[in-house]
């Protein structure tokens, strides 16, 4: 069974209002009922970090039940910065871990890293980059006894990158740089399995396939 497959808005803390009229299936919102916070997203709302690392780590905090944390990466920049201050800062403060179950990375395989650096679709330091961050991040989560599991990507470009955790799934393709090559410093757009279900389907079909 699908390590999302049993997760549910309530368990996440989070509600589902239906907007009324003639456009109400194009506007549901999602409220991350957060202290203090009351957020309303549209389904596709783009956004840009801090924004999505916010609403994703408002999701994470609300979860009442251990869930796997996915995240579908490039150089894994954003991936090591906002996994060490997930597990960090809460328990400098002495406040639980969050419940998070395990963490799993799908990567570009050496492979591909290997031949698309020579195409120079690849930035040249790209596979160096991404050998530290994912070790950093193992370092991490061992020091919180929380499992890595890091996956390949066999195709390239993969079919977007971004995260997934419980209903929640953020993501965006791969673009072009400025200087050519390809990247995944973009806008993620954020969807739920109860606003758009074949959406947050097809992303954990995708992160859990051998594509």
């Amino acid at each position: 069974m699908s390590d999302v497959a049993n997760a549910n808005q309530s368990a996440n803390g989070i509600g589902i209002a239906q907007a009324s009229g003639t456009n109400a299936k194009a506007e549901v919102h999602i409220h991350l009922n957060a202290p203090g916070q009351a957020e309303q997203l549209c389904q596709g709302k783009e956004m840009e970090n801090p924004e999505y690392s916010k609403v994703l780590g408002d999701a994470i905090k609300l979860a009442k039940n251990p869930t796997a944390l996915m995240g579908s990466v490039g150089e894994a920049e954003f991936a090591r910065s906002f996994i060490t201050r997930l597990f960090d800062e809460p328990v400098s403060r002495g406040l639980p871990k969050p419940s998070i179950s395990r963490v799993m990375l799908k990567r570009l395989s050496n492979e591909l890293v290997e031949t698309k650096t020579k195409e120079k679709t690849l930035d040249p330091e790209f596979g160096a980059t991404l050998t530290g961050n994912l070790g950093y991040i193992k370092n991490t989560l061992d020091r919180y006894s929380i499992e890595l599991q890091v996956l390949d990507w066999k195709c390239f470009t993969p079919p977007f990158h971004g995260w997934i955790f419980g209903d929640h799934v953020f993501r965006n393709s791969w673009e072009l740089s400025p200087s050519g090559v390809f990247w995944v410093r973009t806008v993620l757009r954020y969807y739920t399995k109860a606003g758009t279900p074949k959406m947050w389907q097809d992303s954990v079909d995708a992160f859990e396939g051998h594509g």
